[in-house]
């Protein structure tokens, strides 16, 4: 709680967070309801200063909590406009249902974590340098209800220089 009204001080407007580490299938359930008795503590606090919630798509669904049914059904039970989702493109694209996850998500989304990778390794490559379909990707933001910032979360390759990730950006989106 602490960290929110911090937060609400410098004006920041989405907490991402993610549902949990690396976890046994069966305690799945049990860390369903922590993290569900989490965010009923913190999210009043979040509504009160404006601050929202973003939960993250997970990296491996069947071994955390956070695949796009899990976490639309949270989001659900709460009925808040202030909990969300934060769209990792590269968790999504690990899964091998990157699609299907964002087609789930697209309408619940309040920023991203855009990066790209080889589909096996979470490797934060810039957009256009993995094997997300990019083309597809944008085409389907820009049909949804989204209207904020697409953050790029990446380790930058000594191959490349900002100026290129930046001009490729620009290029894809417009």
């Amino acid at each position: 709680k602490s960290s929110l009204i911090k937060l609400a001080e410098i004006k920041v407007k989405n907490f991402v967070i993610h549902c949990s580490g690396i976890i046994e299938e069966e305690d799945k359930k049990e860390r369903t309801k922590i993290f569900i008795d989490s965010l009923s503590r913190i999210l009043p606090l979040a509504e009160k200063t404006g601050i929202k919630i973003a939960i993250e798509n997970c990296l491996y669904p069947e071994k955390m909590i956070g695949k796009g049914e899990e976490i639309i059904r949270i989001i659900q039970e709460f009925n808040s406009p202030y909990l969300g989702i934060c769209f990792d493109t590269g968790h999504a694209n690990i899964t091998g249902k990157f699609k299907d996850e964002f087609t789930i998500l697209k309408d619940k989304i309040f920023t991203f974590h855009l990066h790209d990778n080889d589909g096996d390794r979470d490797l934060h490559l810039p957009p256009l340098q993995g094997t997300i379909d990019w083309k597809w990707f944008i085409k389907e933001i820009k049909k949804s209800n989204y209207s904020g910032q697409l953050p790029i979360e990446i380790y930058l390759p000594k191959c490349l220089k900002w100026n290129e990730v930046v001009s490729n950006m620009k290029k894809l989106i417009e």
